[in-house]
């Protein structure tokens, strides 16, 4: 059927239509009853009359709705833009559904169709109208579907089962086969192993609605499984980050590992690790481990665990130099007195350094406190003190020492006369030097003297020594004169003058003789004797003369006298 409209519309003056004023047709073309279309015509000028002016309207045809059964049989899982409902519409037309006749939001095209008895309003736009008219269709869509697993693990079996249980929707499943060739609800599969493309299974059904005048509907329902391992394997057990020192073992029993896996297909997950070391100050470093599990297919998860190591262990002393007592002579150097050795639990180079504090004491004694430390490259230290007692035991030596002497009585015996005593110290550099004399008299003059030598250092350490002075008198005295005077006598001498003579340590010294008394006419030699107290003998002589010259005179004269001749006479 065609409809032709012709619309004029005219403004203005006209004086003559037919000359000056052009008329506009438009034919509005459908091939479908109802159809809906429009046309705008627009304002023209009338060449011939600028005072004329044609106004053109649009005229709005609202086409109709689609038309089809309004009781369908669909296939479970298709969408709206790809339904394979029965529907007649307008060539070039857009269809839209909506979920019920009043609506004003229509579905989207990818919207699925759901499983179910499902009533749906349709309409279709022409030319950009929407025909308000809206085709009513009950869809009855059979809840079938087929249960499996969609992968499972290479070369493993799965079940597919084909759920036959129309649902909500009237009818019965008539038949069904599987593509290979079972008929049974449930088959067991085994997938050919391939990681990229699935294994298919298809399933055929004839759906029958049991509504009179519908005809039944064979569907086919797809099982698409793969059997492939694309899961990586998930690790159940994870090192914790943790901080060792330096000598402690790293491996991963001693360092919260190891890692464990579990897989969804690999019973032995297998499980390794790579460290990276960063090294930091001295011993010190940062470990990172990367863990990676990873199954038979090749799926691998990674896990990072962050091993810190640290040196705050201190060196220890393996030697450690004892306390020890010196004389001040003896060098202090550790050659000497003991050097420290130490060791680190990671260091092989540790640094051993001491310093010292002294103290004076008297004399030459002193003490060190020699601290040691032992420093790693992280600088831990250790300490140990050794204390270094200096000491001055050693008492001077005598290296000028005066021998024993014998002088006489009268010669000095000072220690200028008779040798000074020299000693030299292992340290002190004056030493002081003193004697002190003991006197032993002896015969006479003679005596000895115990001359005792002293040296003593800054630490009164002394050593003696005795020298032996012999004092002796060996020296006899000396005549005062050289020649006595003789002496003269008549008679006798009876005594002398004693003569004198000078001792050199006793002075004066009288003569003695034994030559008294004298009565011997003549010369008579006297000796002298000087003797001092050693008994040292000087003698000298003196000549006595004795002369005579007076007669006797008698002083009794005998009478004379008669006797008998027996008389003594």
């Amino acid at each position: 059927m065609k409809s032709v409209f012709i619309f004029l519309t005219s403004f203005g003056f006209c004086l003559i239509l037919s000359l000056l004023c052009v008329q506009t047709t438009y034919n509005l073309d459908w091939n479908f009853v109802n159809a809906n279309q429009q046309k705008t015509i627009g304002q023209t000028s009338n060449a011939h009359n600028p005072n004329s002016r044609q106004m053109l309207g649009t005229v709005v045809v609202t086409p109709a709705a689609p038309t089809g059964e309004s009781v369908q049989l669909i296939c479970p899982g298709v969408q709206i833009q790809s339904s394979d409902i029965t529907i007649s519409y307008q060539s070039g037309a857009t269809i839209k559904w909506y979920n019920s006749i009043s609506s004003t939001s229509p579905l989207p095209s990818s919207t699925f169709l759901p499983v179910g008895d499902n009533t749906y309003y349709i309409s279709q736009t022409v030319d950009g109208i929407e025909s308000s008219d809206r085709f009513q269709v009950r869809l009855l869509i059979p809840d079938l579907y087929l249960s499996y697993d969609s992968t499972i693990c290479p070369g493993t079996s799965t079940l597919i089962t084909f759920n036959n249980d129309v649902g909500s929707v009237p009818g019965t499943i008539q038949n069904f086969s599987w593509s290979t060739l079972e008929t049974t609800p449930s088959i067991t599969v085994t997938p050919t192993a391939n990681q990229s493309f699935p294994s298919t299974y298809f399933l055929s059904f004839t759906y029958d609605s049991g509504i009179s005048g519908l005809e039944s509907l064979t569907c086919a329902l797809s099982a698409q499984i793969y059997s492939r391992d694309l899961i990586s394997p998930s690790l159940t057990s994870l090192p914790a980050d943790i901080t060792v020192e330096c000598n402690a073992s790293k491996l991963p029993a001693d360092t919260s590992g190891p890692a464990v896996a579990t897989d969804n297909c690999d019973t032995s997950v297998t499980i390794t690790y790579a460290d990276t070391t960063v090294d930091g100050t001295g011993n010190n470093s940062v470990i990172t481990r990367v863990w990676t599990a990873t199954d038979d297919n090749s799926n691998a998860t990674t896990y990072t665990q962050t091993i810190t190591v640290v040196d705050t262990t201190a060196p220890s002393f393996t030697t450690s130099p004892a306390d020890i007592i010196v004389e001040c002579d003896v060098s202090t150097d550790p050659s000497v007195t003991g050097a420290a050795v130490a060791s680190d639990n990671c260091d092989t180079s540790e640094t051993i350094a001491f310093s010292d504090t002294r103290v004076a004491g008297t004399g030459n004694n002193s003490v060190i406190t020699r601290v040691w430390t032992a420093t790693d490259d992280n600088n831990n230290t250790a300490t140990h003190t050794q204390t270094i007692t200096v000491v001055d035991t050693n008492a001077p030596t005598f290296t000028t020492s005066p021998a024993n002497v014998t002088v006489e009585c009268d010669a000095e015996t000072t220690e200028t006369a008779l040798g000074t005593a020299l000693a030299s110290d292992n340290c002190d550099i004056d030493v002081t030097i003193t004697s002190t004399d003991a006197m032993v008299s002896g015969t006479g003059n003679n005596s000895v003297i115990t001359r005792v030598w002293t040296a003593t250092d800054d630490n009164s350490n002394s050593t003696t020594y005795t020298q032996i002075i012999t004092v002796l008198d060996t020296t006899a005295p000396v005549a005062d004169v050289a020649t006595l005077a003789d002496v003269t006598a008549e008679c006798s001498v009876d005594s002398l003058a004693a003569p004198t003579a000078t001792d050199n340590c006793e002075g004066l010294v009288r003569g003695v003789t034994t030559d008294l008394p004298i009565t011997a006419q003549g010369t008579t030699v006297v000796t002298w004797t000087y003797e001092d107290a050693n008994g040292n003998i000087t003698t000298q002589t003196q000549n006595v003369v004795i002369d005579d010259l007076t007669a006797p005179v008698f002083t009794t004269s005998p009478a004379s006298v008669t006797v008998e001749c027996d008389a003594d006479t």
